[in-house]
């Protein structure tokens, strides 16, 4: 249900854009707040007193003619949901490289919500490699897409490319608001990627993780309506809209933006693999090979999730635990008791299908009282699943007081 939700509903200019009245008109209907935000060439096909006369609680059309100083700052402001309809190839472009250059492409980069971007173009523009390669960008973001159709263009032809109905748009605004306010007013650190403990000023020890099943979390929990900031070591994943992300490489560095977040949290997901060891004296400079053979000592790193369910008080904490060999979940339970944790993820890194570098995983989640399994799984459906646990365990929490 939408009711009282703001909503901003970004139009960008293509024929599509005449829908955009029967999309205000009927997110009016739902009680939604409704903030919408035009492109120049948008207004060539539907005209902003059309939109406020549908309903629109607001029309912004520049970054420099509004009564605020900062329009997209304000509009952005605690919006549940904004969906683009219709998207057009030019905008699907700038969204994916970052540009702000307009009311609308600088609303997108301020946002602290889902977006959802509904396509319209011809269908040769839709199929060109530039405008996937875009759409592939904007999803491993954590945007939700939706369409475009296949049914007959602007142009005559009938191909893929025509913007999804209002009334599916409406329906998908209403799938991603039903959860939002889940954990609203809640504040999680995730943890992603692997750490690189430095030899010398040219070669660390570091390990295979991809940061994937953080960023997944992340995306998650930023759906749910909760406050994300992760924490990242070395990856070339692009951080979800909506969630504060701070690039880290080494386990010290992982340990002080934790800290740093740590008693103004709800809750730390330690989905990083970080180093167990590091060397006891980095160089500095450069070992030649001419030097020899070499004899490196390693010693434990610091142990944060262990640090954290020390002092933990209130907060939930959430580790992983990535084993090889049998008795995996013997193990996992170890940790969880071990490091005071409310739960832990186990997952096997011998299986070459799944795990590191991995689209997917098999993973068991494990509490002191429960142990649920979960087959070869995306690690979006993954994190999903773990969020859902998270939710319950919090409701549990709050049934005991």
């Amino acid at each position: 249900m939408i009711g009282n939700f703001k909503v901003i509903l970004g139009i960008s200019g293509g024929i599509a854009a005449i829908k955009c009245a029967d999309i205000v008109r009927d997110l009016k209907g739902l009680s939604a707040k409704v903030l919408v935000v035009m492109t120049k060439s948008a207004q060539e096909f539907v005209t902003p007193t059309t939109l406020t006369a549908v309903g629109a609680d607001s029309v912004t059309t520049s970054l420099f003619n509004d009564k605020s100083d900062m329009p997209h700052i304000d509009i952005a402001k605690d919006a549940q949901v904004m969906v683009i309809a219709p998207a057009t190839a030019n905008i699907i472009a700038k969204l994916a490289t970052g540009i702000a250059d307009d009311a609308l492409t600088t609303t997108v980069l301020a946002l602290n919500c889902p977006l959802l971007i509904a396509p319209s173009m011809n269908e040769s523009m839709w199929q060109n490699v530039a405008t996937q390669k875009n759409i592939e960008i904007l999803k491993s973001r954590g945007v939700k897409i939706i369409g475009p159709e296949i049914g007959k263009l602007a142009c005559g032809d009938i191909g893929i490319g025509r913007m999804s109905e209002p009334l599916d748009i409406i329906r998908r605004i209403e799938e991603l608001t039903s959860k939002r306010d889940q954990l609203s007013g809640k504040y999680f650190i995730v943890t992603a990627g692997g750490t690189r403990e430095p030899l010398d000023e040219i070669r660390y020890i570091g390990n295979r993780s991809s940061g994937k099943m953080g960023f997944s979390m992340a995306r998650k929990l930023l759906e749910r309506g909760a406050k994300v900031s992760l924490i990242t070591g070395p990856t070339e994943l692009t951080a979800p809209f909506g969630c504060e992300c701070i690039r880290i490489e080494t386990v010290d560095e992982l340990r002080d933006e934790v800290l740093k977040r740590y008693d103004a949290s709800d809750a730390v997901v330690m989905a990083a693999a970080v180093s167990d060891y590091r060397f006891k004296k980095p160089v500095q400079g450069k070992i030649k090979k001419s030097e020899g053979p070499l004899n490196l000592t390693l010693v434990p790193a610091p142990d944060i999730l262990k640090e954290l369910g020390d002092r933990r008080s209130n907060k939930i904490l959430i580790g992983f635990a990535a084993e090889c060999g049998d008795d995996i979940e013997k193990k996992a339970r170890e940790k969880l008791e071990k490091k005071n944790l409310d739960m832990i993820i186990a997952n096997r890194v011998d299986d070459d299908r799944i795990g590191f570098d991995s689209d997917y995983n098999e993973v068991t989640m494990i509490t002191l009282d429960s142990v649920e399994k979960i087959p070869i799984s995306s690690k979006d459906s993954i994190a999903e699943k773990i969020v859902e646990k998270f939710i319950f365990l919090k409701e549990k929490a709050l049934r005991s007081i």
